[in-house]
Protein backbone atom coordinates (compact mmCIF):
# COMPACT_ATOMS: atom_id res chain seq x y z
CA UNK A 1 0.00 0.00 0.00
CA UNK A 2 0.98 3.40 -1.01
CA UNK A 3 2.87 5.53 1.90
CA UNK A 4 1.07 9.01 2.63
CA UNK A 5 3.40 11.78 3.00
CA UNK A 6 2.82 13.96 6.05
CA UNK A 7 5.77 14.81 7.89
CA UNK A 8 4.57 14.76 11.57
CA UNK A 9 5.49 13.44 14.75
CA UNK A 10 2.63 12.16 17.28
CA UNK A 11 2.25 9.57 20.24
CA UNK A 12 -1.44 7.54 20.38
CA UNK A 13 -1.92 6.95 24.38
CA UNK A 14 -4.68 4.16 24.75
CA UNK A 15 -5.09 2.86 28.37
CA UNK A 16 -7.22 -0.25 28.68
CA UNK A 17 -9.32 -1.96 31.78
CA UNK A 18 -10.34 -5.42 31.56
CA UNK A 19 -10.88 -4.67 27.73
CA UNK A 20 -9.76 -6.64 24.24
CA UNK A 21 -7.56 -4.37 22.57
CA UNK A 22 -5.94 -6.56 20.12
CA UNK A 23 -8.29 -5.45 16.71
CA UNK A 24 -8.18 -1.54 17.53
CA UNK A 25 -4.20 -1.95 18.18
CA UNK A 26 -3.83 -4.00 14.77
CA UNK A 27 -5.93 -1.56 13.29
CA UNK A 28 -3.63 1.37 14.10
CA UNK A 29 -0.67 -0.53 13.61
CA UNK A 30 -1.88 -1.37 10.05
CA UNK A 31 -2.83 2.15 9.60
CA UNK A 32 0.65 3.92 10.60
CA UNK A 33 2.50 1.56 8.02
CA UNK A 34 0.93 3.64 5.34
CA UNK A 35 1.36 7.20 7.11
CA UNK A 36 5.31 8.77 6.84
CA UNK A 37 5.04 9.68 10.26
CA UNK A 38 7.13 8.83 13.56
CA UNK A 39 4.41 7.38 15.52
CA UNK A 40 5.13 6.14 19.46
CA UNK A 41 1.69 4.04 20.26
CA UNK A 42 1.29 3.31 24.21
CA UNK A 43 -1.04 0.96 25.18
CA UNK A 44 -0.84 0.62 29.32
CA UNK A 45 -3.22 -2.24 31.03
CA UNK A 46 -3.95 -0.61 34.46
CA UNK A 47 -4.53 -3.51 36.44
CA UNK A 48 -7.00 -5.93 34.26
CA UNK A 49 -7.57 -9.56 35.43
CA UNK A 50 -5.47 -12.16 34.36
CA UNK A 51 -7.41 -13.41 31.49
CA UNK A 52 -7.48 -10.21 29.93
CA UNK A 53 -3.80 -10.02 29.96
CA UNK A 54 -3.49 -13.10 28.16
CA UNK A 55 -5.78 -12.19 25.51
CA UNK A 56 -3.74 -8.47 25.40
CA UNK A 57 -0.27 -10.04 25.30
CA UNK A 58 -0.10 -11.26 21.70
CA UNK A 59 0.28 -7.26 20.37
CA UNK A 60 3.26 -7.06 22.32
CA UNK A 61 5.06 -7.82 18.97
CA UNK A 62 2.95 -5.77 16.27
CA UNK A 63 5.14 -2.32 14.80
CA UNK A 64 4.47 0.50 16.48
CA UNK A 65 2.94 -0.34 19.27
CA UNK A 66 4.61 -0.71 22.89
CA UNK A 67 2.07 -2.90 25.57
CA UNK A 68 2.78 -2.72 29.36
CA UNK A 69 1.19 -4.15 31.96
CA UNK A 70 0.95 -1.95 35.33
CA UNK A 71 1.71 -4.28 38.94
CA UNK A 72 -1.52 -1.84 40.35
CA UNK A 73 -4.90 0.12 39.18
CA UNK A 74 -4.50 3.70 38.92
CA UNK A 75 -7.46 4.49 38.23
CA UNK A 76 -9.16 6.82 35.08
CA UNK A 77 -7.12 9.92 35.37
CA UNK A 78 -3.82 9.01 36.77
CA UNK A 79 -3.32 6.46 33.89
CA UNK A 80 -3.85 9.18 31.68
CA UNK A 81 -1.16 11.22 33.32
CA UNK A 82 1.60 8.72 33.23
CA UNK A 83 0.46 7.71 29.38
CA UNK A 84 1.10 11.41 28.59
CA UNK A 85 4.58 11.60 30.76
CA UNK A 86 5.67 8.65 28.89
CA UNK A 87 4.67 10.43 25.45
CA UNK A 88 7.58 10.01 23.06
CA UNK A 89 6.40 12.96 21.04
CA UNK A 90 4.36 16.48 21.24
CA UNK A 91 0.93 15.79 19.78
CA UNK A 92 -1.32 13.16 21.69
CA UNK A 93 -4.44 11.47 20.37
CA UNK A 94 -6.35 9.49 23.49
CA UNK A 95 -8.22 6.65 22.44
CA UNK A 96 -10.14 4.22 24.83
CA UNK A 97 -9.08 0.39 24.93
CA UNK A 98 -12.88 -0.19 24.50
CA UNK A 99 -12.62 1.96 20.70
CA UNK A 100 -13.49 0.45 17.34
CA UNK A 101 -12.14 2.32 14.64
CA UNK A 102 -15.19 2.74 12.33
CA UNK A 103 -13.40 3.53 8.89
CA UNK A 104 -10.02 3.76 7.58
CA UNK A 105 -8.31 6.63 8.09
CA UNK A 106 -8.78 7.54 12.27
CA UNK A 107 -5.03 9.25 12.31
CA UNK A 108 -4.67 10.76 8.88
CA UNK A 109 -8.15 12.74 9.89
CA UNK A 110 -6.26 13.73 12.92
CA UNK A 111 -2.85 14.47 11.42
CA UNK A 112 -5.23 17.17 9.25
CA UNK A 113 -5.66 19.04 12.30
CA UNK A 114 -2.45 19.35 14.11
CA UNK A 115 -2.14 22.90 14.21
CA UNK A 116 -5.34 23.17 16.34
CA UNK A 117 -4.20 22.71 20.37
CA UNK A 118 -7.43 20.54 20.99
CA UNK A 119 -9.20 18.14 18.34
CA UNK A 120 -12.39 16.12 19.58
CA UNK A 121 -13.48 13.28 17.36
CA UNK A 122 -16.41 12.22 18.61
CA UNK A 123 -18.11 8.97 20.19
CA UNK A 124 -20.76 6.80 18.23
CA UNK A 125 -22.54 3.43 19.34
CA UNK A 126 -23.28 0.52 17.65
CA UNK A 127 -26.38 0.25 15.09
CA UNK A 128 -27.67 -2.57 16.41
CA UNK A 129 -30.05 -2.89 19.27
CA UNK A 130 -28.05 -4.15 22.36
CA UNK A 131 -29.81 -7.35 24.39
CA UNK A 132 -31.26 -6.93 27.64
CA UNK A 133 -28.46 -6.90 30.43
CA UNK A 134 -26.91 -3.58 27.88
CA UNK A 135 -29.86 -1.99 26.85
CA UNK A 136 -29.58 1.27 29.30
CA UNK A 137 -26.10 1.81 27.96
CA UNK A 138 -26.52 1.58 24.54
CA UNK A 139 -30.08 3.22 24.50
CA UNK A 140 -28.55 6.60 26.48
CA UNK A 141 -25.46 6.45 24.39
CA UNK A 142 -27.49 6.66 21.09
CA UNK A 143 -30.05 9.15 22.29
CA UNK A 144 -27.86 11.07 24.77
CA UNK A 145 -23.99 10.93 22.48
CA UNK A 146 -24.22 9.22 19.01
CA UNK A 147 -24.98 12.96 18.31
CA UNK A 148 -24.43 15.13 15.07
CA UNK A 149 -21.30 16.81 14.52
CA UNK A 150 -23.32 19.90 14.32
CA UNK A 151 -24.70 19.45 17.26
CA UNK A 152 -21.40 19.23 18.94
CA UNK A 153 -20.29 22.40 17.44
CA UNK A 154 -23.24 24.15 18.87
CA UNK A 155 -21.92 22.77 22.74
CA UNK A 156 -18.27 21.44 22.58
CA UNK A 157 -17.98 21.33 26.11
CA UNK A 158 -20.73 19.31 26.90
CA UNK A 159 -19.88 16.64 23.77
CA UNK A 160 -16.38 16.16 24.54
CA UNK A 161 -15.57 12.84 25.50
CA UNK A 162 -12.19 11.78 26.65
CA UNK A 163 -12.02 8.39 24.81
CA UNK A 164 -11.55 10.00 21.63
CA UNK A 165 -9.21 13.59 21.10
CA UNK A 166 -6.18 14.88 20.10
CA UNK A 167 -4.34 17.07 22.28
CA UNK A 168 -0.88 19.28 22.50
CA UNK A 169 1.53 16.80 25.23
CA UNK A 170 2.48 20.45 27.19
CA UNK A 171 -1.24 21.56 27.43
CA UNK A 172 -2.04 17.95 28.81
CA UNK A 173 0.59 17.57 31.13
CA UNK A 174 -0.33 21.13 32.57
CA UNK A 175 -3.79 20.93 32.20
CA UNK A 176 -4.79 16.95 32.78
CA UNK A 177 -7.77 15.15 34.40
CA UNK A 178 -8.71 15.82 37.97
CA UNK A 179 -7.30 13.00 39.85
CA UNK A 180 -9.80 13.90 43.09
CA UNK A 181 -12.46 12.67 41.11
CA UNK A 182 -12.79 9.38 42.07
CA UNK A 183 -14.06 6.34 39.31
CA UNK A 184 -16.39 7.25 36.86
CA UNK A 185 -17.87 10.57 36.09
CA UNK A 186 -17.44 14.11 34.52
CA UNK A 187 -13.88 14.11 34.42
CA UNK A 188 -14.29 15.01 30.80
CA UNK A 189 -16.40 17.83 31.01
CA UNK A 190 -14.23 19.24 34.19
CA UNK A 191 -11.13 19.02 32.09
CA UNK A 192 -13.13 20.95 29.16
CA UNK A 193 -13.96 23.33 31.25
CA UNK A 194 -10.48 24.03 32.62
CA UNK A 195 -8.98 24.29 29.21
CA UNK A 196 -12.10 26.91 28.52
CA UNK A 197 -11.01 28.60 30.99
CA UNK A 198 -7.33 28.93 29.65
CA UNK A 199 -9.22 30.12 26.18
CA UNK A 200 -8.72 27.05 24.77
CA UNK A 201 -10.98 26.52 21.88
CA UNK A 202 -12.38 22.37 21.24
CA UNK A 203 -12.50 21.90 17.36
CA UNK A 204 -14.64 19.11 16.92
CA UNK A 205 -14.60 17.02 13.78
CA UNK A 206 -15.84 14.19 11.76
CA UNK A 207 -14.20 11.27 13.14
CA UNK A 208 -15.84 8.86 15.58
CA UNK A 209 -15.03 6.13 16.99
CA UNK A 210 -17.56 3.32 18.34
CA UNK A 211 -18.16 2.36 21.96
CA UNK A 212 -18.06 -1.38 22.06
CA UNK A 213 -17.66 -2.56 25.38
CA UNK A 214 -21.14 -1.44 27.25
CA UNK A 215 -21.98 -2.09 30.61
CA UNK A 216 -24.54 -4.35 32.15
CA UNK A 217 -28.20 -2.14 33.50
CA UNK A 218 -27.16 -2.37 36.82
CA UNK A 219 -23.31 -1.57 36.85
CA UNK A 220 -24.32 1.63 34.70
CA UNK A 221 -26.76 2.67 37.12
CA UNK A 222 -23.84 2.29 40.08
CA UNK A 223 -21.47 3.87 37.72
CA UNK A 224 -24.33 7.10 37.26
CA UNK A 225 -24.54 7.19 41.22
CA UNK A 226 -20.78 7.43 41.58
CA UNK A 227 -21.12 10.41 38.42
CA UNK A 228 -23.51 12.32 40.25
CA UNK A 229 -21.80 11.57 43.37
CA UNK A 230 -18.25 13.18 41.41
CA UNK A 231 -20.35 16.69 40.84
CA UNK A 232 -21.68 17.00 44.47
CA UNK A 233 -17.91 17.01 45.27
CA UNK A 234 -17.00 19.85 42.67
CA UNK A 235 -20.05 22.12 43.49
CA UNK A 236 -18.64 21.40 46.95
CA UNK A 237 -15.72 22.80 46.35
CA UNK A 238 -17.08 25.40 44.45
CA UNK A 239 -16.94 24.22 40.87
CA UNK A 240 -19.57 24.78 38.71
CA UNK A 241 -19.97 22.60 35.43
CA UNK A 242 -23.20 24.48 34.37
CA UNK A 243 -25.02 20.47 33.44
CA UNK A 244 -28.45 20.72 33.18
CA UNK A 245 -28.61 17.95 36.33
CA UNK A 246 -27.24 21.27 38.20
CA UNK A 247 -29.18 23.95 36.84
CA UNK A 248 -32.51 21.70 37.80
CA UNK A 249 -31.33 21.30 41.32
CA UNK A 250 -30.43 24.73 41.56
CA UNK A 251 -33.86 26.09 40.24
CA UNK A 252 -35.96 23.58 42.48
CA UNK A 253 -33.64 24.57 45.09
CA UNK A 254 -34.86 28.90 44.12
CA UNK A 255 -38.29 28.11 44.09
CA UNK A 256 -38.10 25.64 47.45
CA UNK A 257 -39.05 22.54 46.02
CA UNK A 258 -35.78 20.27 46.89
CA UNK A 259 -36.83 18.23 49.87
CA UNK A 260 -40.54 17.68 47.74
CA UNK A 261 -39.30 16.59 44.61
CA UNK A 262 -36.77 14.32 45.94
CA UNK A 263 -39.27 12.71 48.30
CA UNK A 264 -41.88 12.33 45.58
CA UNK A 265 -38.91 10.62 43.16
CA UNK A 266 -37.54 8.54 46.19
CA UNK A 267 -41.60 7.05 46.36
CA UNK A 268 -41.15 6.64 42.56
CA UNK A 269 -37.83 4.99 42.72
CA UNK A 270 -39.30 1.41 42.34
CA UNK A 271 -41.32 2.53 39.24
CA UNK A 272 -37.97 3.90 38.03
CA UNK A 273 -35.91 1.55 38.30
CA UNK A 274 -37.98 -0.76 36.57
CA UNK A 275 -38.58 0.63 33.76
CA UNK A 276 -34.38 1.60 33.01
CA UNK A 277 -33.99 -2.34 33.77
CA UNK A 278 -36.82 -3.24 31.21
CA UNK A 279 -36.39 -3.50 27.32
CA UNK A 280 -37.40 0.05 26.49
CA UNK A 281 -36.04 2.73 29.22
CA UNK A 282 -36.61 5.87 29.00
CA UNK A 283 -33.83 8.33 29.25
CA UNK A 284 -36.18 11.28 31.18
CA UNK A 285 -36.39 8.94 33.44
CA UNK A 286 -32.65 8.25 33.65
CA UNK A 287 -32.78 11.54 34.53
CA UNK A 288 -34.82 11.93 37.14
CA UNK A 289 -32.94 9.15 38.57
CA UNK A 290 -29.64 11.46 38.53
CA UNK A 291 -31.48 14.42 40.03
CA UNK A 292 -32.99 12.24 42.90
CA UNK A 293 -29.50 11.21 43.60
CA UNK A 294 -28.19 14.66 43.27
CA UNK A 295 -31.04 15.81 45.42
CA UNK A 296 -30.33 13.29 48.26
CA UNK A 297 -26.58 13.59 48.25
Amino acid sequence: MRRLTLAFMFSVLIPCYNQDVTRLLRDLSDEIGTLDIDCDVRCYDDGSEDQWKEINSTVADLPYVTYVELTHNLGRSAIRQKLASDARYDKLVFLDGDSGITRYGLLAQYLKHTDRPLVSGGRIYPTEKMSAPYILHWTYGRERESVSLAQRQRAPITYFHSNNFMIDKALFLETGFDQGLQGYGYEDILFANRLEDQSVPILHIDNAIVHLQLDKTDHFLSKTRNAVANLKKLNAAGISLETRLEKAASMLSTIGLSRLVAKFLSWREPAILRNLRSDEPRMRLKDYYKLLHYLEA
